[in-house]
């Protein structure tokens, strides 16, 4: 039941914030011009895609916790790290649009959102890889941070090219 509740206050609220979307959009002066470089789309677009998301996640997560839910989905902290790291790319890919970021800058700021994730959150640390059919196992010990963020970068990049 209570699972039920949390689905019908997500929805309403998804459904008001939808209902107005060009409208806060618009008040807020929050969207994106083409320019005929990068930026090839023909209309603005709204930069608060990202943001209806960001606050799913945090009301979703608000929800469970305050229905004490949280034992059925997440373990540990892991509500936590996905809230973490969903701010901090959200707020990189937001000043990139705004500010049209040089791509080394943006990968500095992901690798020191990744940086300050792991210090956060030493369990992300990656330690074993093992792969069943080859038989191997792959220890990282000291490199674990860096293929961490090799894989995060390679990712994050990969998304913003699609």
């Amino acid at each position: 039941m209570d699972i039920v509740i949390l689905f019908i206050i997500t929805l309403s609220i998804n459904i008001l914030f939808l209902l107005n979307f060009e409208n806060i959009s618009k008040s807020l002066s929050i969207i994106d011009k083409p320019d005929g470089k990068l930026k090839k789309h023909e209309k603005p677009v709204s930069l608060l895609g990202g943001f209806v998301i960001l606050v799913n996640l945090y009301l979703v997560s608000f929800l469970i916790n305050l229905l004490n839910l949280d034992y059925l989905i997440f373990k540990n902290n892991f509500i936590m790290i996905i809230l973490i790291l969903s701010t901090l790319f959200y707020l990189i890919g937001i000043l990139d649009d705004i500010k049209n970021l040089d791509p080394n800058l943006k990968l500095f700021l992901i690798i020191l959102s990744i940086g300050f994730s792991t210090y956060l959150f030493p369990e992300l640390n990656l330690r074993l890889i093992k792969i069943s059919f080859l038989d191997k196992n792959f220890y990282f010990n000291n490199f674990s941070f860096f293929f961490y963020c090799l894989i995060f970068c390679s990712i994050t990049q990969r998304t913003q090219h699609v």
